[in-house]
Parts: C-alpha cells; structure tokens; sequence
C-alpha cells in the first residue's frame, strides 16, 4: 500500500466547513434552542395572565341601553304608573 492511495482525514473530514450563513452548528442549535425557550416563556406567561377582566363601562352601557330600550317599548300609561309608583 502507497499512502498515496488513502486520501488524508483533513480532505475526508474538513474540519473548516460551517453549516449555515457561517455560523457553527453548535452557535446554530444554541440559538434555535434559545428562540424556543422564549417562544415557550411567551406563552406561559400569557397563559397565566388569564382572560381580561371585563370593563365597568361595558357592563354600565349594557343596563342603561336595557333601560332605555324597555322605556321605549313601554306604553304611554305604563310610564305614568311607573311614575307615580316611585
């Protein structure tokens, strides 16, 4: 056997060559790994903040418009009994 015949473990194996936009792989992984991690954080966080509590003025706007919509429907004598009953 020639050594000539074998190809040199540097040609087989380069150990120069970088994966991606020449970034190591190892920077690579760490990287999506950390991406990952703060994706996860993310929605944990906002899964513990729970639902929004609802707006006062929702719930105010909602009676005053049941109210004004039950006037509006009432009979002329219901509201004078109403308002002589007060």
């Amino acid at each position: 056997m020639y050594p000539s015949e074998f190809d040199t473990p540097a040609a087989a194996y380069p150990a120069d060559s970088d994966l991606f936009l020449s970034v190591p792989p190892v920077i690579l992984l760490l990287f999506l790994l950390l991406l990952l991690l703060a994706l996860l954080c993310g929605w944990y966080a906002r899964e513990q903040m729970g639902p929004k509590p609802k707006d006062p003025c929702d719930a105010l706007y909602n009676e005053v418009r049941k109210a004004a919509e039950t006037a509006l429907k009432a009979s002329r004598d219901e509201v004078h009994a109403r308002r002589a009953a007060s």
